[in-house]
């Protein structure tokens, strides 16, 4: 009997396990990574740099917001000793007619979480700016050929825009961008 019980309860919890696991797949014509738990794309990574402490990585990601974003004391909306989150809003664009029209904003939340050794990026809530919340997923089933076309190009933008993102925050992040932080913070 305790056999069973033993692994029924295994059973039980590799199940739940798997529900609560974050699992990627990639979507939308650009292939944007989604996450089939929440059901939303992000963009998400835990990179490991070894003898690096918290505080030298926070003073890299300070860096980071001060040369991505142009003004990035109105992006960031929280800090803490081991956490920088900000919001951001960039202008899509609409090329079908030959001419570059605006197509709106697109919004997103981004958190940056370090801690020695490592660091851990979160882009998230990817939206179109509206009265009501507009999860870009919405794109992936569209109602007309013309809202398929201008789907894919939106999705092409927003994708351009995070692999960049991802990018930049990965070489200023490294040892090789920051090598003076080491010294600033211990001195």
């Amino acid at each position: 009997m305790k056999p069973l019980i033993l692994l029924a309860t295994l059973l039980l919890s590799l199940t739940a396990t798997s529900l609560i696991a974050q699992t990627f797949e990639q979507k939308g014509p650009s292939k944007m990574p989604y996450n089939t738990a929440t059901q939303e794309f992000q963009y998400t990574g835990t990179i490991t740099q070894d003898s690096v402490g918290k505080n030298v990585l926070m003073v890299r990601a300070e860096r980071w917001f001060k040369t991505f974003y142009k003004n990035p004391s109105s992006v960031i909306k929280e800090k803490t000793d081991s956490s920088i989150v900000g919001k951001y809003q960039f202008n899509i664009f609409n090329t079908s007619t030959g001419n570059k029209l605006s197509s709106g904003f697109v919004h997103y939340t981004f958190k940056i979480t370090c801690r020695d050794n490592q660091y851990t990026y979160n882009v998230t809530r990817i939206n179109l700016k509206s009265a009501s919340y507009f999860g870009i997923e919405n794109w992936l089933t569209p109602k007309n050929k013309k809202e398929e076309k201008n789907s894919a190009e939106y999705f092409e933008q927003i994708a351009e825009h995070l692999t960049n993102l991802e990018s930049h925050l990965k070489e200023v992040m490294s040892a090789k961008a920051t090598e003076g932080v080491q010294k600033i913070i211990t001195d």
